[in-house]
This record gives structure tokens, C-alpha cells and sequence, in this order.
């Protein structure tokens, strides 16, 4: 009896649809004011922070050479800091894993490229 209850319930069940995914994967920091960056600027020497390597500074320091190398605005991954607040001036690891994808996420797959070989 139990086969035929369920067989009785499974054919009663309407299939769900597929979820439709609510936003892209962003590849790119998100666009911010520039005038928020230039404020962090005045107090990080980032260039000077990114010149010498230290212990334990690996992640932090090529993360940083890539920012200042594309000219990017430090709120693309520190959002959660500006504006600035000086009682709430601290990174928030957790949130900041959120802009991990801007740098650890390959962009879409655009098809097989053919290999000279072929």
C-alpha cells in the first residue's frame, strides 16, 4: 500500500519551475565615486604598504599592486567603510568576502578557443 500511496502523490505533484537566478556574478568592482578613494589615499600610503613585502601580508599586498596598477577606487572592495566614519573605520571581513569575486572569478565563458596546434 505504501507504493501505491506514493505513486498516488507523486503523480498529484506539480513540477517546480527553475529558479531563475535574481543577478548576475559581477567579474568588476561596481562602480563608485572616485572623490570616496582620493579620502582613503590621504591617510593609506598604499604604495608604500605594497613596496617591501612582510610576513603574512602575501594576499593584501598583490591585491593592492593590482588596485594601484588599474587605478581602481578602494570602495570597489572596502564598501562598507565609506563614508568614512571614524567610530566605524574598520574592515569588515565578512562583507568583504563578498567583492572576493571581482578578482577570484574567471568572466563568462565565451566558447573553446582552437589551439595553434589544431
Amino acid at each position: 500500500m505504501g507504493r501505491v500511496a506514493a505513486r498516488t502523490v507523486a503523480a498529484e505533484l506539480k513540477p517546480k519551475p527553475a529558479p531563475v537566478p535574481t543577478s548576475e556574478v559581477r567579474t568588476t568592482p561596481p562602480a563608485v565615486k572616485p572623490e570616496l578613494a582620493t579620502s582613503c589615499l590621504g591617510c593609506h600610503d598604499i604604495p608604500k604598504l605594497i613596496a617591501k613585502e612582510r610576513p603574512g601580508y602575501w594576499h593584501f599586498e598583490r591585491a593592492h599592486r593590482i588596485v594601484v596598477a588599474r587605478g581602481l577606487n578602494c570602495t570597489g572592495c572596502h564598501a562598507e567603510m565609506a563614508p568614512f566614519r571614524a567610530s566605524s573605520h574598520r574592515i569588515d571581513r565578512e562583507l568583504q568576502t563578498g567583492t572576493c569575486q571581482h578578482c577570484h572569478m574567471s568572466p563568462p565563458f565565451g566558447g573553446r578557443r582552437i589551439a595553434a596546434a589544431e
